[in-house]
């Protein structure tokens, strides 16, 4: 990249040429001038010793004017003839220097005219290359200050850029979050959080038509419209089935968690476990609305299986001590209710239950206890 203080020593160094060619021009005018003057001041005078002869030669006296020459011989028949005085010659000598002056003057000031005109056009190109650099350098500042500008609106933009990838994530986020965890039951357990979640992805722009769909029917929830809810539920396992089998599944759970019909509830956590054999909740909660019809061997064959794939699931232990309750099976219902409160010993339902079963067995005291 060139550097922008390279570019401005280039324009001055361009400004500071232009004035010096002028300068230049000027000087050189008036060397040659007076070069010229001494070169062409020195008259021409032959002797010879039977006679003097003065040669007058005018090249260009003006510039319409042909070349002439003028000699002027002054001889003597012989060495032994007449001689000329002093004063002739002194005369001859003036008019013929008169006439060299005569000439010369008009050389120079022919010369001069042309080394002005020289000196002239030069000034004007190194005032030319001067403007042309003045010009350049306010243009190289113009660039300059908008090439700042675009810096600056492109670090902007950078910020700006960056802000968005971080809402994008958040967004992400936040929409992963009701698709791998949003449940009907999740929202009963706890409506608030549901709330946002459902109401964050709705004021998403990128958000998912199954995330929508999701959020949807956590809002048909909360305002007690089941049967609108189911259906969205339904909408998001026509999307998903095939596609995302977990969360097909979490649509199949939450249609069963929301239908009223312990038969029809059956058929969907069927339908989950289908797609998620591993789906905890579903075997919990199926064995709950089997327990529902009376079904209680079949309920504590789900049961055994949610605890079987989840060691600490207290639900599903207090679940099965209710099942083996309803079969007499008070002695391994109570072993139930006491791992639900072994792993959570605030576990007020299993208290209750396991006290319960106590009183079928007699066990009035411990009961109590």
């Amino acid at each position: 990249m060139n550097n922008p203080r390279d570019g401005k020593k280039g324009i001055s160094q361009l400004l500071i040429t232009g004035v010096r060619v002028g300068l230049i021009a000027t000087i050189m005018v008036e060397t040659l001038s007076v070069i010229t003057f001494a070169q062409t001041t020195k008259p021409t005078i032959e002797s010879t010793p039977t006679a003097t002869k003065v040669v007058v030669t005018s090249d260009s006296l003006k510039h319409d004017k042909k070349s002439t020459e003028r000699d002027t011989s002054i001889q003597t028949d012989s060495p032994a003839g007449p001689t000329i005085s002093a004063a002739v010659k002194v005369e001859i000598q003036r008019h013929v220097n008169n006439l060299r002056r005569e000439q010369l003057d008009d050389r120079a000031s022919y010369i001069d005219y042309w080394l002005a005109a020289v000196a002239i056009v030069l000034t004007f190109f190194g005032i030319v290359i001067a403007l042309a650099g003045y010009i350049g350098f306010g243009r190289f500042r113009e660039i300059e200050a908008e090439g700042k500008k675009n810096v600056t609106a492109t670090a902007g933009h950078v910020e700006d850029a960056e802000r968005l990838v971080e809402q994008i994530k958040k967004d992400r986020d936040e929409t992963n979050k009701i698709r791998q965890e949003m449940t009907a039951e999740t929202v009963a357990d706890d409506p608030e959080e549901a709330k946002q979640a459902a109401t964050n992805v709705a004021e998403t722009p990128t958000a998912s038509l199954i995330d929508k769909a999701i959020a949807q029917a956590v809002f048909f929830q909360q305002q007690g419209k089941r049967d609108e809810a189911i259906e969205k539920w339904r909408a998001v396992v026509h999307i998903a089935e095939e596609i995302d089998n977990d969360q097909a599944a979490r649509a199949w759970f939450s249609v069963g968690y929301l239908l009223e019909n312990p038969e029809e509830s059956i058929s969907a956590y069927d339908r989950a476990i289908s797609l998620k054999s591993d789906f905890v909740e579903a075997h919990n909660n199926q064995g709950n609305a089997k327990v529902k019809q009376g079904r209680y061997e079949e309920a504590i064959v789900d049961f055994d299986e949610a605890v079987r794939l989840k060691s600490d699931f207290v639900e599903a232990y207090n679940n099965r001590g209710i099942a083996k309750g309803r079969l007499g099976q008070y002695e391994d219902a109570i072993a139930d209710f006491d791992e639900a409160i072994r792993l959570k010993s605030d576990f007020a339902d299993a208290y209750y239950n396991r006290g319960i079963a106590k009183s079928r067995l007699d066990h009035h005291e411990d009961a109590i206890a």
